[in-house]
């Protein structure tokens, strides 16, 4: 056995990295949940303080819009950050926040919107530092291991959040969905506190031996490819930022509705429509590994992301197409596969893109610039489906999300097109 290769499974052994990689999934998998309770109560709110759907939609925008401006700040300032004391204080911030919705009275309620924008701008911080972390202190070796374990924080909190939100509407104690949270919040920023600081020293002695036997590289070729940001990667980022646009709408608008679609097209109990509507999370996590698998296979952003949103559209043509029968299975059924795919795209957008070209743009802006497309489709799911939806039906903003996925798929499949195109007249022309 070679010195290097003794070296790597000496490392093998007792990493610090896979635990890193634990905790981080664990942490941003609750703040997931923290995102999503606001949303899962939406019923519950309605019925208890007398608000409509569109005067909630906007508490939930001012939130996205928060999001979105604090991801494009927060990206750019990120690598200035010491990132393990900023994901602190942005859990221990929020989780206080989340906390104090129950206390909030019916008539001042509107004023919610505020406490929520900043609520976005804060929380903005997290993915971009964490991102920017785990991409500085674990070693090239871990990537896929990484992939895969981020695929479940969305769909983990998403599901955290609807289970809770299902348990306490049951029970009739729906303020317990938020002080669960806050709790939660407590906890898992005292447990990175205590052992975010070790486990990087550990990961980052570990990347610069095992990362330098692998690819050695010297500081002024770093330096080099770093300045290097072609035509092509950027003209890439923009289209990325587009498709994160349409499918954060469908992505945020299927769990965020889905619960009220049930509980007014077919009459079920609040509860009930939750319950059902956590099959979303448990779903998009194999959605998140589809993408993951489709982007390892193919490796082609845009035609994995066309396959994606155009499996997505089929579906939901299909729920429209039975929407005027009255079963709930269909409309269940297709509106969760479409959500699988959908997952796949944001995992391609969100995690892959912005790790796998940290060499071009550091992946903290990156994964901010993306992120804030994603929250501009957020924002626009939480009021515009909303208030389309308080005109009386549903099936209008069906109608929306079906186009949206034709257009993005579309773009993607172009985009594909283009990109092959140039790659066979670089090849003749290196010829």
């Amino acid at each position: 056995m070679s010195i290097n290769n003794q070296i790597v499974d000496q490392y093998d052994q007792k990493s610090s990295a896979k635990k890193l990689i634990v905790l981080s999934a664990v942490l941003y998998a609750i703040t997931i949940a923290g995102r999503k309770i606001f949303n899962a109560n939406i019923n519950e709110l309605i019925a208890n303080l007398g608000q409509d759907k569109s005067q909630l939609g906007l508490i939930s925008t001012f939130f996205f819009v928060g999001c979105a401006v604090g991801q494009l700040v927060h990206g750019l300032l990120c690598k200035h950050y010491n990132s393990k004391y900023a994901i602190f204080a942005v859990v221990m911030v929020t989780g206080v926040l989340y906390g104090a919705i129950p206390f909030v009275p019916a008539e001042m309620f509107h004023l919610v919107k505020y406490l929520w924008l900043i609520n976005g701008l804060i929380e903005a911080a997290l993915w971009t530092s964490l991102l920017l972390f785990l991409n500085t202190a674990i070693p090239n070796k871990y990537m896929s291991f990484m992939f895969a374990l981020l695929a479940l924080p969305t769909p983990v909190g998403n599901c955290l959040a609807y289970g809770i939100s299902s348990l306490f509407s049951f029970l009739g104690a729906y303020q317990w969905s938020f002080y669960s949270i806050f709790i939660l919040y407590m906890i898992i920023g005292a447990i990175w506190l205590v052992f975010a600081k070790k486990m990087e020293s550990n990961c980052l002695l570990e990347k610069s031996v095992v990362d330098q036997l692998d690819t050695p590289q010297t500081q002024e070729q770093q330096a080099v490819s770093k300045k290097k940001i072609p035509l092509s990667f950027v003209i890439g980022l923009v289209t990325i930022c587009v498709l994160c646009i349409a499918e954060e709408i469908c992505y945020e608008g299927l769990f965020t509705w889905m619960p009220t679609i049930l509980t007014e097209r077919y009459g079920m109990e609040n509860w009930v429509g939750v319950l059902l509507a956590m099959l979303l999370p448990i779903v998009a996590y194999f959605g998140n590994m589809l993408g993951k698998i489709l982007q390892e296979k193919l490796k082609d952003y845009m035609l994995s992301m066309g396959i994606l949103f155009g499996t997505a559209m089929v579906f939901l043509a299909i729920t429209i197409a039975c929407f005027g029968l009255n079963t709930w299975v269909i409309t269940v059924a297709c509106l969760t596969i479409c959500t699988c795919m959908v997952a796949g795209a944001n995992m391609i957008e969100t995690v892959i893109y912005p790790m796998e070209n940290s060499q071009y743009l550091n992946a903290g802006l990156m994964g901010g610039i993306i992120c804030a497309s994603c929250y501009i489709g957020c924002a626009i799911s939480g009021y515009g489906l909303g208030g389309i939806a308080d005109g009386g039906s549903w099936l209008p903003a069906l109608w929306l999300l079906f186009f949206l996925m034709l257009g993005g798929g579309i773009i993607a499949f172009v985009m594909y097109a283009i990109q092959r195109k140039k790659s066979k007249v670089d090849n003749k022309v290196e010829e």
